[in-house]
């Protein structure tokens, strides 16, 4: 029985080795056989002969690059690179633009000093396309109008926040308007006797004319140099001039009422402005050669919405 069990054990140790030795006899044969197809295996286009590149790599390198396949460049820019590091300025390097349209460009490894482009050229270094001259006429146009643009901008922005200020300054400054009423009872003018009373009903006698005639206001006798004072309450419509009567003045009084004065000098009122009762209007004149012999005098004339009204009816 153990006789049996030994020999059942001798046999498969042989069968081991035996198995052991015939696979590393067919490994060793493979390589041998992979080896030899390897060194005689031809260029098909596809496949690169790298013991080429220890003659010439910067010579070979163009000529390699047109038949590789992307794939392979890598490894063909490797080898290069080991055979001759001064490749790799040549290989890597992206030429700069100084200056677009300059057309100077400066490309270290290749140039000494500075290669001349045309501006085309400079132009697709940069990745730009050339511009022509009358499209940079007409972008330099359309720059200056936009500035001229912009400064007419900034006028009318300017010239709207001057009248903007002009309406608000304005709108600040309110006339004045003040009610005026007829008051039935005036300040008489001067305190002098009647030398020409109103009369539109019959002619009066004027002693400097020598004759009779209808008279629309009241001469009073007065002192040359007198203050001639407001009867009312009034604006001063306007003052005048006349030949018969010398300066005068016309104040509103209201309701339809205006008091027209005479025979005056050196008015201290303007037009437009109002007046109290009582303050002085201006200061008597000399008389005009109207009134030569009557003398000097005030002449004073009352209307209600243009129809003539005797003064002396309503002086206090």
């Amino acid at each position: 029985m153990r006789k049996n069990r030994k020999t059942s054990i001798k046999k498969e140790r042989i069968i081991m080795i035996t198995s052991s030795a015939l696979v590393l006899a067919a490994l060793t044969m493979t390589g041998v056989y992979v080896k030899n197809q390897s060194a005689q295996v031809e260029n098909d286009g596809y496949r690169l002969d790298f013991s080429a590149l220890e003659e010439s790599p910067a010579d070979k390198y163009e000529e390699i690059t047109q038949n590789a396949e992307p794939a392979d460049m890598e490894k063909v820019a490797e080898a290069a690179l080991e055979a001759d590091p001064a490749l790799d300025n040549d290989l890597d390097y992206a030429p700069p633009v100084e200056e677009v349209g300059s057309g100077v460009v400066e490309i270290p490894g290749l140039t000494d000093g500075k290669t001349v482009l045309s501006q085309e050229a400079g132009a697709d270094l940069a990745g730009n396309t050339p511009m022509a001259d009358e499209e940079l006429a007409a972008l330099e146009e359309a720059a200056a109008e936009a500035t001229a643009a912009e400064a007419a901008a900034e006028a009318v922005a300017e010239t709207a926040e001057e009248d903007s200020a002009d309406m608000a300054a304005n709108s600040q400054t309110v006339e004045v308007v003040k009610a005026l009423h007829f008051p039935q009872n005036l300040i008489r003018p001067s305190a002098g006797e009647v030398l020409i009373p109103f009369s539109m009903d019959k002619s009066v006698y004027f002693a400097t004319l020598d004759v009779y005639k209808y008279h629309p206001a009241v001469v009073l006798a007065a002192v040359e140099g007198d203050p001639v004072t407001a009867c009312a309450d009034g604006k001063v419509a306007y003052g005048f001039q006349n030949e018969e009567i010398g300066n005068g003045i016309v104040l509103e009084l209201g309701d339809g009422y205006q008091a027209i004065y005479g025979q005056l000098r050196d008015m201290t009122v303007t037009d437009g402005g109002y007046i109290n009762a009582g303050e002085v209007l201006g200061f008597v004149a000399a008389p005009t050669k109207y009134y030569s012999v009557e003398g000097t005098n005030i002449f004073f004339q009352l209307q209600k919405n243009g129809v003539q009204i005797n003064p002396e009816e309503y002086f206090r």
